[in-house]
């Protein structure tokens, strides 16, 4: 998505009433928001639209915020998907712990500042952004090595080759590095 144009953010929880106050912040932020009252609704949601980041409730009616998050890991298409989980009943140091390494990028606890919250949300996007540029970086340095005409090679200070372009491998007679 990007940077100038407006941020599409799933809020989940059960409570209505957080769900619009969630939403109310986020769009007075120039978020553009959608709801979801379930689990289900919401991996639903997640699988039929794209959205910038997630603010899952832990305690929903069908299932545990924290089996969302490691849903979402598990899949390909959301496993880089900034998630905050928000909780108002699951406020321990061990139900914190649980979601972060779940896979949860944030735990806010309910009451949540507003500004806390935007706050976190525009950090994991800027990351996210960050990540992003980072990877495609990586995959036109990783065509550029491998397709010019050079010969290139990442050594040690032991000599010993770590990776080879394919004219590096022609020069010195062998197909693999």
């Amino acid at each position: 998505m990007h940077v100038g144009s407006k941020q599409h953010i799933l809020v989940v929880d059960d409570n209505a009433v957080t769900r619009y106050s969630v939403r109310r912040v986020l769009e007075h932020h120039q978020f553009v928001v959608e709801e979801a009252a379930t689990g289900t609704e919401g991996l639903t949601k997640l699988a039929a639209q794209t959205f910038a980041a997630v603010v899952l409730d832990v305690n929903l009616p069908d299932m545990s915020g924290f089996d969302i998050v490691r849903t979402l890991r598990a899949e390909p298409r959301t496993s880089l998907l900034p998630v905050v989980h928000v909780s108002a009943a699951s406020i321990a140091t061990g139900d914190m712990i649980t979601g972060l390494e779940a896979g949860a990028d944030a735990y806010l606890i309910h009451p949540v500042d507003p500004n806390v919250l935007v706050a976190t949300l525009r950090t994991l996007l800027r990351a996210r952004r960050a990540e992003e540029a980072l990877r495609i970086s990586e995959a036109r340095f990783r065509e550029i090595f491998e397709h010019i005409s050079a010969p290139i090679a990442v050594v040690d200070a032991n000599l010993h080759t770590h990776e080879a372009n394919a004219a590096f491998q022609r020069l010195v007679g062998n197909a693999t590095p």
